[in-house]
């Protein structure tokens, strides 16, 4: 018997001897949320054991992190299998880490597209530094760059330190080939695709560093989804431990600087290049990790960004679509 089922078992004695009904797992959030590990973990382990995907994803996390149960990674390992074999998407990321780590590369990518192409923000990211390096898969910038932005406009602040270094590297063309893809891939045009494993022999990448920062490309040789952030356990009413936020609109993105002074000298250069074109628009500086973003407009539908963004391409520059987050 699994060390997890005996735990369960032991459990649920305890339950039916003392009578009182077992907590839900969004009761344990809430506990884990104010600091009660135990009494979440104690909250999560009856629908665990009733086969409740997140109940057993938040089990997997509390025994990676050390909280309410002992810091027990093969353990660990065991509750995201059983939350993945359930469909569970964020399982499907963490057991394709665990799997890399051990060499396991053509199964942790074939986990990671399952959980990518249902909108998971780390599966986007794990895709894109893959890609981006060629570990495991072929090397496909613009499709990495694609998938870093997406994970990105979902929220995940490790993807833009990633895409800060990705700029520094990547061509203008490949870039905007990138942009183009993601566009694709935000409007529902596209999937994604592309992220085909090497052949078995292919150099192994260690899936974390266990670092105070997150690895970026181009030159970590690994890769990490939490090094300097935990997850938040979820609930039946949350499918993502990225803090994903609905868009309440949409932007035209021209570009990202370092310092706001440069930024505010690339928006007098590009309106004064584009005169017909940005004559009503106003630019919004949003700060963030790496610098900060020059954005145009303020648009309800997402096709009328669009639409700015092609008479730019058409005038030769290079923009994407931004969710208002």
């Amino acid at each position: 018997m699994r060390i997890t089922a005996s735990l369960l078992a032991t459990f649920l004695l305890a339950l039916f001897i003392a009578g009182p009904a077992p907590a839900s797992t969004k009761e344990g959030v809430e506990k884990w949320k104010q600091g009660a590990y135990k009494e979440a973990v104690m909250a999560w382990l009856p629908p665990a054991a009733r086969g409740d995907a997140n109940a057993l994803f938040n089990l997997g996390l509390a025994s990676r992190q050390g909280r309410g149960l002992p810091k027990d990674l093969e353990k660990a390992e065991d509750f995201f299998r059983r939350a993945a074999e359930k469909g569970h998407n964020p399982a499907r990321t963490y057991l394709g880490i665990f799997l890399a780590r051990k060499g396991q590369d053509e199964e942790a990518i074939r986990l990671w597209r399952q959980a990518q192409r249902a909108g998971e923000p780390y599966a986007h990211y794990m895709l894109g530094i893959k890609m981006f390096n060629g570990e495991g898969v072929k090397k496909d910038w613009p499709r990495a760059y694609a998938y870093m932005l997406v994970a990105r406009n979902s929220g995940l602040a490790q993807a833009e330190r990633a895409i800060v270094k990705m700029d520094a590297n990547m061509p203008p063309a490949v870039r905007e080939q990138g942009r183009k893809l993601a566009d694709d891939m935000m409007a529902g045009r596209s999937d994604g695709g592309g992220a085909e494993p090497k052949a078995s022999n292919a150099e192994r990448a260690v899936a974390e560093t266990g670092g105070d920062t997150p690895p970026a490309p181009p030159t970590t040789r690994g890769d990490s989804v939490l090094a300097n952030r935990e997850a938040v356990p979820i609930d039946a009413e949350t499918n993502s431990t990225a803090s994903v936020r609905r868009a309440s609109g949409y932007r035209v993105q021209l570009g990202a600087y370092g310092r706001e002074p440069l930024a505010r000298e690339a928006w007098a250069a590009i309106r004064a290049a584009n005169p017909e074109i940005l004559r009503d628009m106003q630019p919004v500086f949003l700060q963030f990790d790496g610098g900060i973003r020059l954005q145009i407009g303020e648009f309800a539908d997402r096709s009328e960004a669009r639409a700015l963004c092609g008479r730019l391409e058409a005038a030769g520059r290079a923009c994407f679509v931004a969710p208002i987050v």
